[in-house]
């Protein structure tokens, strides 16, 4: 009697599902987390890379210093070997004593072709830490020194206000947040739903409506709420780590 199409039933209906445990909010505190930590990690990238160009600012100065001292000692060798050629040109003394002084003389050039390759290497280090290809410049002729460093108390004050601490407790917080939700996401959602109802054979038509529930009897969602727990004691533990580097 209902073979082919003649009792064909046809359902329109919508659901709706309602989160429970409070999802959404641990969803929004988990993105304000990422967040910080993006902004956290931007922070310290900008702390390394002013560490890195101050570096190489002072290893570029220490270039140009020795490039300095090369030329000096290129002339000074330069002179004396003059001197001596003078010398044994009046035959006041052996030719041994010029050969010397040319082989003193090759080696203060190598050395100042050393220096000058080391300064243009130094100045190409500084220009791609401050983002400007040119090298050509020269860097101030001393390097201000404060007159005394700070005691050790301070000092180590001053490092629990590191970036690297800030990014870290980000960091944590960020993985607390994270078990918080899967906390959140063991507990089961609702889903209810409603529509209409069309029967071919009478067509008549009827308002249907539903629940339904996932039974957490066998996945309480334990394996994720696990991993979540390890991942923020790992964080809380590597502060120590951080800390003990700097």
């Amino acid at each position: 009697a209902r073979q082919g199409f003649d009792a064909l039933e046809a359902t329109l209906q919508a659901n709706q599902r309602i989160e429970r445990g409070d999802k959404r909010s641990h969803r929004v505190a988990l993105a304000n987390a990422d967040r910080d930590v993006a902004q956290q990690t931007l922070s310290v990238r900008l702390t390394q890379l002013r560490q890195q160009t101050a570096t190489a600012y002072i290893e570029a100065l220490v270039a140009q210093h020795r490039v300095t001292l090369a030329r000096e000692i290129l002339s000074s060798t330069q002179s004396l070997h003059d001197a001596i050629a003078d010398r044994v040109t009046a035959g006041r003394i052996s030719s041994a004593e010029s050969a010397r002084a040319r082989a003193a003389l090759v080696t203060a050039r190598v050395v100042l072709g050393q220096a000058e390759s080391q300064l243009g290497n130094a100045y190409a280090d500084l220009s791609k830490n401050w983002g400007d290809e040119s090298i050509d410049f020269a860097l101030a002729a001393e390097l201000p020194s404060p007159a005394a460093l700070p005691d050790q108390s301070t000092l180590l004050e001053k490092l629990e206000r590191h970036a690297q601490f800030d990014l870290k407790r980000s960091e944590v917080s960020r993985r607390r947040m994270a078990l918080d939700l899967q906390h959140a996401e063991a507990k089961s959602d609702l889903t209810v739903g409603g529509g209409v109802r069309f029967y071919n054979d009478r067509s008549d038509a009827a308002f249907v409506a539903g629940v339904s529930w996932a039974l957490p009897f066998r996945n309480q969602n334990q394996g994720n709420i696990r991993a979540a727990r390890e991942h923020l004691a790992a964080a809380e533990k590597s502060t120590d780590a951080i800390r003990n580097e700097l």
